[in-house]
């Protein structure tokens, strides 16, 4: 991250997120995942400490819950970076949102986040953390993913757009956002076809209205007004091509359209 910042002019990002406990122990082999805010409070403190201190030689010492560190004798080349380098949480639960607020410099949301739970569900708890540190608004970056899917083929362009939806409905974890959208019906039916191992039905239990709530799906006229609906909710809109259930070189003609869109 230090080189990464040094050769990147003052842009580079650090996002940190930690993922879903079946993720972290079944895909990444994590074994003490728990109390996983406390986790990523104590990960913070201890990046920030280490790129303070990785250009000085200086001993970099953290003992907490989950880290603990002692590093002697370490220096990085260079004067390290003129301004600290900036910390994004990807994070949608209250506490993660409450903990970005008041420790971090930032939050990605998720890819599927309505305008609506931006209002009322994350700001709220964003500016929570924030007024318990002391800070204001501005001096935090809100920013959410949006499928975004532009074609001159907008029916087709839709049904790509439902491959997200349909992905990350078939996680537990992400129900209670569907469903605070009003989405609980076909959530349901997704993870019922998912366990039963339907996975060519997903795509049709994604209703056009969660198409509507979540994704900018269409033409390139129609794609930026539904982008206009985040206006003074989102400071960086991270427009995202679909993915998942989606052909390689649909999404890549997807990529280029946004890239010629917003370049």
């Amino acid at each position: 991250q230090l080189t990464r910042r040094s050769d990147g002019n003052g842009r580079f990002v650090l996002g940190l997120g930690t993922g879903v406990k079946q993720l972290n122990q079944r895909w990444h082999g994590v074994t003490n995942f728990g109390g996983p805010v406390r986790h990523m409070r104590e990960l913070i403190e201890f990046l920030r400490l280490f790129f303070a201190k990785a250009h000085t030689a200086e001993p970099i010492n953290y003992h907490g819950e989950f880290i603990h560190a002692d590093i002697d004798s370490y220096r990085r080349p260079g004067r390290g970076p003129a301004t600290p380098i900036p910390i994004y949480l990807g994070a949608n639960q209250p506490r993660m949102l409450e903990l970005a607020g008041e420790v971090a410099d930032g939050v990605l949301g998720h890819v599927f986040i309505s305008p609506r739970a931006l209002k009322e569900f994350t700001l709220p708890h964003v500016e929570a953390g924030l007024k318990k540190a002391g800070r204001s608004r501005s001096q935090f970056t809100l920013g959410a993913g949006i499928t975004t899917a532009i074609s001159k083929d907008r029916a087709t362009a839709r049904r790509h757009a439902r491959g997200p939806l349909a992905f990350y409905a078939t996680v537990r974890t992400y129900s209670a956002a569907f469903e605070a959208d009003g989405f609980g019906a076909e959530v349901a039916a997704i993870r019922k076809a998912f366990q039963a191992g339907e996975r060519e039905t997903l795509l049709d239990l994604v209703s056009d209205a969660m198409v509507d709530t979540y994704c900018a799906a269409g033409t390139l006229d129609e794609v930026m007004r539904r982008l206009e609906d985040y206006d003074g909710l989102l400071d960086v809109k991270g427009v995202s091509p679909p993915r998942h259930f989606c052909p390689t070189e649909a999404h890549r003609e997807y990529r280029r359209a946004i890239l010629e869109a917003f370049s």
